[in-house]
């Protein structure tokens, strides 16, 4: 692409900020205002396509927008600070799908995608929230935007994922049942787990302990309360029949051999999924749901492809809208230029 817009004598400016659309008298795009290596440079345009990828990035969007606050975890995104909607809004456009994440699995901060740490943290076994209390099927982590709302759900947003040294030893010596990915892929013996827990610990996200009641006090969750959950679930693996929440049986892995491990995961994102209205052309629509003429978006800037909730029904989906919301935009602009 980089390639064609030079063949194409396209100009493009990098390290260069998009800061103010510039309208004229009857609300017509005819530009953009901003700021390249700190100066501000005014670029003439018959039409803008807002395509900068959402908010993500930015802490102070998140909590206004969103019911996470700033305390979701960005993963695999950068720089993405919502300029783009801002200037939208500013030059009169509505807004729309402002509070769609595009909810990612549970895990643990600072971890890479390779991690052998959060792959036992995105494993179908046992998860309980800050109660004490089990809290799904866990085994949507299979669709992972379904876990992420399950966990917005629970007290505090935190959750750990229990299992004991069997389990460890099961998924170091015969694989993991869920991949992370393409770089953890299913099966993967967990070989560095014991290094990578022992990195957990220092972190403060992997408690070890010798009995259920010792784990309860290091993770601060009432004892009783722990060990009626482990209770259950333990029967549960005994009967082969998930009584709570119809989880697949062969997923259901006792809690019984010392020494036991709690996880503890937090809400990960990729990214936001909205914020701009547009009509089936991307053009970016008013207030009054009127165009805004020479006005269009693109990609996470736009809102309407989801409802309320990402969902990942159709792997890549994010990416195909992108793409082609993109061409669109692309297209529609070129008419609109002629």
């Amino acid at each position: 692409l980089y390639a064609k817009a030079q063949e194409k004598g396209v100009t493009v400016l990098m390290k260069t900020i998009g800061k103010e659309l510039i309208q004229d008298s009857k609300g017509r795009i005819i530009g953009i205002k901003a700021l390249a290596d700190g100066k501000e440079i005014k670029i003439d345009a018959k039409a803008v396509i807002i395509a900068t990828g959402g908010y993500i990035n930015n802490k102070d969007m998140l909590a206004k927008y969103t019911a996470f606050g700033p305390d979701i975890v960005p993963v695999g995104s950068k720089d993405k600070t919502g300029e783009g909607i801002q200037m939208a809004w500013a030059a009169g456009a509505d807004s729309f799908g402002t509070d769609v994440l595009q909810l990612y699995r549970p895990g643990i901060p600072g971890e890479g995608p390779e991690s052998h740490l959060n792959a036992p943290a995105r494993q179908p076994y046992l998860w309980v929230n800050q109660l004490g209390d089990r809290f799904c099927d866990e085994s949507i982590i299979f669709s992972w935007p379904y876990a992420g709302n399950a966990l917005a759900n629970q007290p505090g947003r935190v959750m750990y994922v229990i299992f004991d040294e069997n389990t460890k030893k099961y998924m170091m010596e015969k694989g993991i049942d869920v991949g992370v990915g393409v770089m953890v892929p299913v099966a993967t013996k967990l070989t560095r787990l014991d290094a990578d827990i022992q990195r957990g610990i220092d972190k403060g996200f992997v408690f070890v302990a010798s009995s259920i009641k010792e784990l309860a006090h290091k993770i601060k969750v009432d004892a009783k309360r722990l060990q009626a959950t482990i209770d259950e679930y333990n029967q549960m693996a005994d009967q082969r029949q998930d009584t709570l929440f119809v989880k697949d049986p062969k997923y259901i892995q006792p809690v019984r051999t010392p020494k036991f491990y709690a996880m503890k995961a937090v809400p990960f994102a990729l990214g936001t999924l909205g914020g701009i209205k547009i009509n089936h052309k991307t053009e970016v629509l008013n207030k009054n749901q009127e165009v805004i003429p020479g006005l269009y978006a693109a990609g996470n800037d736009a809102g309407g492809l989801y409802g309320d909730s990402y969902d990942v029904v159709l792997a890549g989906s994010t990416l195909g809208f992108a793409v082609n919301s993109g061409r669109i935009a692309g297209e529609n602009a070129l008419k609109y230029v002629q």
